[in-house]
This record gives structure tokens, sequence and C-alpha cells, in this order.
């Protein structure tokens, strides 16, 4: 794009053409909600040198803050599925059937149904 710097209520500067998008891409910042918002488009260089120094020297903490999540997260992770125990793995419930003696020493057959998890993880009576 071209280098137009223009405030508000002045003329353009000399030697700009009056449609500005005419290499076919839009510049950043210049546009219907920018005019709405009253805003402009401000690159580094506009900027006073000791504000350029500090945009250039600031430390980003977002790869420890997303890194830290992660580990705690693997953490409670390891800790459930070591105290926890784990569900089947499939997409379909599982019947579970066992012979039980009864107290008239008769045996019986009892079932239940198990949801699956089609993750490696936790049962649902354990969640």
């Amino acid at each position: 794009g071209h280098d137009r710097t223009v405030l508000r209520g002045t003329a353009p500067r000399e030697g700009l053409p009056d449609d500005i998008h005419t290499d076919g891409e839009r510049n950043i910042g210049e546009g219907f909600v920018a005019d709405i918002l009253d805003r402009e488009y401000v690159t580094l260089d506009k900027l006073p040198p000791e504000v350029r120094k500090q945009l250039r020297v600031k430390f980003d903490n977002r790869p420890y803050f997303t890194s830290w999540v992660m580990f705690v997260n693997i953490v409670i992770l390891i800790i459930t599925l070591c105290t926890q125990r784990i569900a089947p793995v499939a997409f379909v419930e599982k019947r579970y059937t066992m012979q039980l003696l009864r107290h008239n020493l008769a045996y019986e057959t009892v079932g239940y149904y198990q949801s699956t998890n089609f993750w490696i993880g936790p049962d649902y009576q354990s969640l």
C-alpha cells in the first residue's frame, strides 16, 4: 500500500492517488469500521523511539502459560488414571455378567451395562 497519513478534516498530501487500493490489496486499518470508529493504522516508524524499543524488548508470557496449563492437565490425567478404573475403549455399551452366591446358597446371574469410552480415560462412575 501507499503511505497515506491523513488527519481528519485535512486534504490528502500531494502526489498520492485518490484510489489507494489500485494494487488489489486491502490496507489494514483503512475501511468502513475504521472510518466509523475514527481509527488510523499506526506503523512502528510513526511511534516515538522509546516506544519502539519497549515493543521490541517486550517479554511474551503466553508460551509459558500454555506450557504450565498443559503440564497441570497431564499431571491430573496421570493421577486420575493411576487411582481410578479405566473405562473399556469402544463405541458401544458393554455388558458385564457374573455369578453371585445368594444367602440360600443358590447362584444367581446378575449383569449390568457399562458405558464405554472411545477415549482412553476413567469410567463414568469415577468421574
